[in-house]
């Protein structure tokens, strides 16, 4: 087993600490630009959850029962009887 460099791991380490402070401190004379990409708005509260209707322009919608979606490709086989 191979003894361990103290100095070098203290190097290394205290490197590490000292770049991150400094990448959090600003360049004198310098401000930071605003970022391009900004954090989205919180979703409004979902009530169309609770009350089953929601607003469509100036159309409230109301839906009920069920929804059937069929998926198909190609031709639609004769069935076998």
């Amino acid at each position: 087993m191979r003894k361990l460099n103290l100095p070098c791991l203290a190097a290394l380490f205290s490197t590490a600490f000292i770049a991150a402070a400094s990448a959090e401190e600003a360049l004198p004379g310098f401000e930071q630009p605003e970022p391009i990409v900004k954090q989205l708005p919180p979703e409004p509260d979902d009530e169309a959850a609770n009350s089953g209707t929601f607003k469509v322009g100036d159309f409230d919608v109301r839906v009920s029962g069920s929804v059937t979606v069929d998926i198909g490709v190609g031709p639609v086989k004769p069935p076998r009887r």
